[in-house]
């Protein structure tokens, strides 16, 4: 669906200037304009418009992000004067880049108001770049619509927070808020394509990267304010109604892109307005991050460190200098990773985890060349074969707890009918073994691991065995797993045990040398 840009917007650049002021001064596009031969001309006034002091998000006062901006402008102030100080005396630029150039273009502006030239025809912004009302006509699903911020939430951030009163929920209140990335269309409701995630007000549902929702949360009506954060150090979202939280919707976020705040709308008369920051919130999002900083300090302060671990980290020594120094500067996220990494050091049940995750990870290769080969043998075939998975598709829930046990299952009573034809007209004998091959490694997994009390292991499972549920596993909702990026984890988890056993055993083997020595 195209998108059109409203001739009652303000220009971006003006209204996000008044936002934040400070930042929108940066050169963002100098780095790109060719360089010119000619001398350039000394500005009448070169301090007549100087920067302004940042003014980020109040709740972002304490943080690394406010710390990095004022960093920033400090370095910008400090780089105008030495510049106007080369233009009067006509000295040569001829320098290299230094880290606080990088700090320069590193870019930290934050939303500030919808985009107008990054919406659905059928929505309309207010003047002021915040509001948004619903002007399609709202008869089926084609019609729902969606609009993104001008920026980006920034992970540096560690939490981003953002609110939308809801001043008309219209004929049916088919409202959606969330965030999504730069890419996902325009034409659907937050929530419904991959990357992209929403709660709607018509049902309370949660929608992650499908049309399909979970129940999450209340309905939301008129009057209503419903707020979404995103905790970058946690890697998780969370919803809020009227000042109350909701719980966290969505886990294990992929924050390596940048997420765009969103809204999506479907029926006539729905009209909203949005809080980047610009008002007080209603939700107490101050006291949220207190608290997070809080339950990260506690982890952190009741995790004992075993005797058995390297010599290169001892307790009450070095890791708690290095953590201490990590939270208070902001890098939560670091810390739990040196947390987590030193709990494989002592964790007995870690090897066991990290034995079914490479299980997993070769069930997950074998549909990876699976699909591969059937690609192949779509290209040699002359006879289309059209596949059965309507049938899966039909026959398989995800409403309980046993659904990847239905589709293996399923699948295996549907894998005969999946061979591809040949030019004979018979079943491709070696793709239809792979494939049997699959469902006999697939149900050894659920076998061995399907009655495991782990929440954990239970949705690694889950996750796995719906690739089944697809014709083409890759673009599937679940396709991610297959991506290279998912392997390299592994491995690296898997360097972390390797060197966590082999310091046990030099540890161990130290032990029996001085109980020898005390022996003798």
């Amino acid at each position: 669906m195209s998108t059109t840009t409203s001739p009652a917007c303000v220009h971006p650049v003006a209204n996000y200037h008044s936002a934040f002021p400070a930042l929108q001064s940066l050169p963002w596009s100098h780095s790109t304009l060719p360089h010119s031969k000619k001398r350039p001309s000394i500005p009448n006034s070169t301090f007549s418009q100087s920067l302004s002091p940042p003014k980020p998000p109040a709740y972002l006062k304490h943080t690394q992000y406010a710390a990095l901006v004022r960093e920033q402008y400090q370095y910008l102030l400090q780089k105008r004067y030495e510049n106007t100080k080369k233009l009067v005396n006509d000295t040569p630029q001829h320098e290299q880049m230094t880290n606080n150039d990088i700090l320069s273009e590193l870019d930290l502006r934050l939303p500030s108001f919808w985009n107008a030239a990054d919406k659905s025809r059928y929505l309309e912004i207010d003047k002021n770049g915040l509001g948004v009302t619903y002007i399609g006509p709202g008869k089926c699903e084609d019609h729902a619509g969606t609009v993104r911020a001008n920026f980006p939430m920034r992970n540096q951030c560690g939490v981003y927070y953002f609110e939308m009163h809801v001043k008309s929920k219209g004929d049916d209140g088919y409202i959606g808020i969330g965030f999504c990335s730069a890419k996902n269309e325009l034409k659907r409701l937050p929530g419904w394509d991959k990357k992209s995630f929403g709660y709607h007000g018509d049902d309370g549902h949660s929608f992650e990267g499908s049309g399909i929702g979970k129940k999450y949360g209340p309905q939301f009506k008129t009057g209503d304010v419903i707020g979404c954060g995103v905790n970058f150090a946690s890697k998780t979202a969370f919803y809020t109604k009227n000042g109350s939280s909701l719980g966290v919707a969505f886990q294990d976020l992929d924050v390596s892109q940048p997420l765009y705040p969103c809204v999506g709308m479907r029926t006539a008369d729905e009209y909203i307005t949005v809080n980047f920051g610009q008002e007080p919130f209603v939700y107490d999002i101050v006291q949220y991050i207190q608290e997070q900083k809080l339950y990260l300090w506690k982890d952190i302060g009741t995790y004992s460190l075993s005797s058995n671990i390297p010599m290169m980290i001892k307790p009450n020594s070095m890791d708690k200098l290095v953590l201490s120094y990590l939270i208070h500067h902001g890098y939560s996220g670091t810390a739990q990773a040196l947390t987590r990494d030193s709990a494989y050091l002592t964790d007995q049940d870690g090897d066991n985890y990290i034995l079914f995750q490479l299980k997993c990870q070769k069930f997950v290769e074998m549909i990876s060349d699976h699909s591969d080969q059937e690609y192949e043998g779509r290209q040699r075939t002359t006879i289309n074969h059209q596949r059965r998975y309507s049938e899966v598709d039909s026959m398989v829930s995800f409403s309980s707890e046993d659904d990847h046990t239905s589709i293996l299952s399923c699948s295996s009573q549907t894998s005969s009918m999946d061979g591809m034809m040949t030019d004979d007209g018979s079943l491709d004998s070696s793709i239809q073994q792979m494939m049997q091959t699959i469902m006999m490694y697939g149900q050894q997994l659920q076998g061995e691991y399907g009655k495991d009390p782990s929440a954990k292991i239970k949705d690694k499972l889950k996750q796995i065995f719906s690739l089944l549920a697809y014709p083409d596993p890759r673009s599937s909702p679940m396709g991610h797993l297959m991506d290279k990026v998912h392997r390299e984890t592994l491995a690296s988890d898997v360097n972390v045990a390797i060197l966590g056993k082999s310091s046990k055993k030099k540890e161990k083997k130290r032990e029996r040398i001085a109980t020898l020595k005390k022996t003798n």
